[in-house]
């Protein structure tokens, strides 16, 4: 899939150093939009809109045409009327998700945009680490995901992954997935992250799968949940994981008392010489590892990583600041990552992505 730099959000898989402490995700917004965006007019429009870009029609297995909504056949003959217009990767895509979320009855947010699908653009499955391609009808295609299924496409709520891992989550939720991890750990050990779950995920691709869901599910539910810091979810809600190993990989690519480094500062230095040392540990020891062109989410698949960080997420837990105390009091009560399992496993030795 060719895309230009300036519109991928990570040439490899989801990451940030400035992840969102605030709710991003409006779970009542699709649903405000349901009425829209299943009426009558709203097929109109879609129907219009693919017979203005001279879009192939949606199909059955035979190659016949079969619209979910008379009405968008009527646009799509109405559009053919109309000067015709030229689209891009981008706009197909969007016209062809809003389709196939109207034949299943799902809301789509008025916010879901073309601008929208190129900025969380990744060359990269955030899940599997495989190539995406484009249109070539193959598992490796790239495909717009929700997280949380209870949302509809929403702004945050969304992720691009490979036809076959979208396939695979088909309606899992998270808890379902992190049982499924859990098990592989306690009976495989490593072996379970190379292994593939009942849903068929391998175990290393169900726990960066759980990493993109928790942010959006914990919002759907107006809470938080703790979750190992693997990947993130553009546009989403951190979790504290995510925050605090983004805080460190920042201070790790310079040395520059930026903003930052003011907020760790801030966060930590507090708590004491000790909490104070292990941070700046930390920073020294990822830096180490991004000069080894490890990518930021991977390095917490070593036990000898994230043990520290883990320590410093305890420690902030114990003492949060004012303005965070609420939401940090909120994540305590909602452990779903049994991290010490996580790190006693990983300490066996650093795990090949």
């Amino acid at each position: 899939m060719q895309v230009h730099e300036h519109e991928i959000f990570n040439p490899l898989r989801y990451w940030s150093e400035q992840p969102h402490l605030q709710l991003a995700i409006d779970a009542r917004d699709a649903e405000l939009d349901r009425e829209d965006s299943l009426s009558d007019r709203y097929a109109f429009q879609l129907g219009r809109e693919m017979g203005i870009l001279r879009l192939t029609p949606p199909h059955d297995q035979e190659g016949k045409p079969e619209w979910p909504h008379l009405e968008m056949e009527s646009g799509y003959l109405h559009g053919l009327k109309q000067p015709p217009r030229r689209s891009d990767l981008y706009l197909r895509k969007l016209l062809n998700l809003k389709i196939n979320a109207f034949a299943r009855k799902i809301p789509v947010s008025s916010a879901l945009s073309v601008d929208y699908l190129r900025s969380i653009t990744v060359t990269v499955c955030p899940v599997s680490g495989d190539n995406l391609t484009q249109g070539e009808l193959a598992e490796s295609d790239w495909s717009i995901d929700r997280l949380d299924n209870t949302l509809g496409y929403v702004p945050g709520n969304l992720c691009m992954v490979s036809t076959r891992v979208n396939k695979l989550k088909g309606n899992l939720d998270l808890e379902s997935l992190h049982d499924q991890v859990k098990a592989n750990f306690y009976s495989l050990g490593l072996d379970g992250l190379v292994l593939d779950l009942p849903c068929g995920l391998k175990g290393l691709e169900g726990m960066r799968l759980a990493a993109l869901m928790a942010g959006p599910q914990g919002n759907a539910r107006s809470e938080t949940i703790r979750y190992a810091p693997l990947a993130m979810a553009p546009g989403a809600w951190a979790t504290v994981e995510a925050f605090v190993a983004a805080i460190h990989v920042d201070c790790a690519k310079s040395r520059a008392e930026n903003r930052t480094y003011q907020i760790r500062k801030e966060f930590f230095k507090r708590l004491g010489s000790h909490v104070w040392r292990t941070s700046n540990r930390l920073v020294e020891t990822v830096r180490t590892e991004l000069n080894c062109h490890t990518h930021p989410a991977d390095i917490w698949l070593d036990g000898d990583m994230l043990e520290p960080l883990m320590e410093l997420i305890d420690q902030f837990n114990a003492d949060p600041p004012n303005i965070l105390g609420s939401t940090l009091e909120s994540a305590k009560q909602n452990w779903l990552m049994e991290t010490k399992s996580l790190v006693s496993y990983t300490k066996q030795g650093s795990i090949a992505v």
